[in-house]
């Protein structure tokens, strides 16, 4: 196989034909020119790529969240006998939530609990 220097990035054949290959950029493994998530034509600069903040919308944690406050707000129930009735212990969950806002780190995007505790 015959081929020419064209530059630094890719080497060019006897044919014209260039031996660039797209390669992936997480995994640095070969990877097809046109796979998925890769445009073809004038914008293939504008790929689109992954999500750098996590594999979920934000508001898909908030069931999650909500069943956690739920467990804290039993705990306290369970701990403190004062707080066995459920009109005191969400009282006190509302004033732990208002005094201690940075307590618990989900309690920025979530401070509600269900009512199934």
């Amino acid at each position: 196989m015959d081929y020419q220097i064209g530059s630094s990035c890719h080497r060019q054949l006897t044919n014209g034909k260039d031996t660039w290959s797209a390669r992936c950029g997480e995994s640095r493994t070969p990877g097809a020119e046109s796979g998925s998530g890769k445009r073809t034509g004038r914008k293939v600069g504008t790929a689109p790529r992954p999500d750098s903040t996590g594999a979920f919308y934000r508001s898909a944690l908030y069931p999650l969240l909500g069943r956690i406050n739920a467990y804290l707000v039993r705990w306290m129930r369970k701990k403190y006998k004062r707080l066995q009735g459920h009109k005191k212990a969400r009282d006190s969950w509302e004033r732990a939530i208002r005094l201690r806002p940075g307590f618990f780190a989900h309690w920025r995007w979530v401070t509600w609990a269900p009512a199934v505790w």
